[in-house]
């Protein structure tokens, strides 16, 4: 099975990293980071409380503050969660919040 046959995405998707605004020690946006980095997902993690650029960028596009945040192609999930998250690219729904360092 491809990536992207796991993901439920085109190829053309998988090559465009996501994006995920996060804030260090945020319990949602570990929950978030676990699930990608459990089925190998790439993304480029922006810590929105440790570089304001990143905090000023995300309200710029979305025009809130809240984490986590991603934007996967053209679109945002605001303010969202891990199972947002996984229902977004098709993987399986966490059945519990684990939290990733």
């Amino acid at each position: 099975m491809t990536m992207s046959q796991i993901h439920g995405q085109s190829r053309t998707e998988m090559e465009e990293p996501i994006v995920f605004y996060a804030k260090t020690g945020c319990p949602w946006c570990n929950a978030v980071r676990h699930l990608l980095n459990e089925y190998d997902v790439p993304y480029e993690e922006r810590d929105a409380r440790r570089d304001p650029r990143y905090l000023e960028e995300m309200v710029g596009f979305t025009h809130q503050d809240k984490t986590p945040t991603l934007k996967i192609g053209d679109d945002w999930l605001i303010d969202s969660d891990a199972q947002a998250v996984a229902e977004r690219l098709g993987l399986p729904r966490p059945a519990e919040t684990k939290m990733a360092a």
